[in-house]
């Protein structure tokens, strides 16, 4: 009942009270990063508003103990809604994500914890993003010797890079990375990508980009996490990912996130057809409702 759900969100979030802290982890961020990308899709808005959500719960979680299960799906609710508003002509209103999230949230409890959460970040609610940043670096792009016959190499660069942005914003180590340093990783590790799919020399584009990039970025702050942060995104492209290049283009499977990505569609949107209800731990699908699944 709603009064039985609304004693267990004051009893999880009660402020004074002698709890234990809970530790949020890894798996614990991969399904609500999961289930933001599936509503955000759902919603057709800017997959921009995940990144910008997940921006908010991390400075949220530096200066607080999360308390409960709850109160993580509350907070990450929250930032969500509160993102959606920010990056989104069309503002969502609060009942949406609580039917999304099948009513475990309420819509009271989102608003109640917008403003805690806009005071805690005092209200600086538009953080760059890697999101961003790939799409200023993309124009570092033009200076490069293409081959005539790559109309579309900068096109299929970019969305690569922007699926390993969606990749990034799994991880925990990539938290403490510099927003421009993975945007500019992902577009190199994209590159690279991109020349061995048309059966190049693996860094011989990056090699170029790099080139024409350093006269314009200060290297001396990017140089020193930009190896390490390259190394990450190889290795959640390969834990994740595998590559079947077919007629209507290359298509990225993601064994654990379940993202779906084909670069002949827009920036990654995800598609929910293809994987089992079991696979699917936050979120499933029944016809075009969302559910989520704690």
């Amino acid at each position: 009942s709603t009064s039985r759900k609304d004693a267990d969100a004051n009893e999880n979030t009660s402020v004074g009270k002698e709890m234990r802290s809970f530790e949020i982890t890894t798996l614990h961020r991969l399904r609500m990063c999961e289930w933001s990308c599936r509503v955000v899709d759902h919603l057709c808005a800017s997959r921009r508003s995940v990144a910008v959500a997940f921006n908010y719960v991390d400075r949220f979680y530096w200066s607080h103990e999360c308390q409960s299960e709850f109160e993580y799906k509350l907070v990450c609710t929250t930032s969500l809604y509160v993102a959606l508003k920010l990056c989104n002509r069309e503002t969502i209103r609060p009942i949406v994500l609580s039917v999304l999230s099948q009513s475990e949230i309420l819509p009271h409890h989102i608003i109640e914890m917008e403003a805690i959460l806009m005071q805690n970040l005092d209200y600086h609610l538009n953080p760059p993003t890697a999101f961003c940043f790939v799409e200023t670096f993309h124009g570092f792009l033009d200076g490069l010797a293409l081959p005539p016959t790559s109309m579309n190499i900068k096109d299929r660069v970019i969305q690569k890079a922007l699926l390993l942005v969606d990749l990034s914003i799994t991880d925990t180590f990539l938290t403490s990375i510099l927003p421009s340093t993975i945007g500019f990783a992902a577009i190199l590790n994209a590159l690279e990508i991109e020349s061995v799919e048309h059966g190049g020399e693996p860094t011989i584009l990056s090699s170029m980009f790099m080139a024409q990039s350093k006269s314009k970025l200060d290297f001396d702050t990017v140089d020193t996490y930009l190896k390490p942060t390259r190394e990450k995104l190889w290795q959640l492209y390969e834990e994740s990912a595998r590559v079947d290049t077919s007629q209507t283009g290359t298509k990225f499977y993601t064994s654990n996130c379940h993202f779906y990505y084909d670069d002949t569609n827009d920036h990654g949107r995800t598609r929910n057809n293809h994987h089992s209800t079991e696979e699917l731990s936050p979120v499933q699908v029944d016809g075009n409702v969302l559910i989520y699944m704690g």
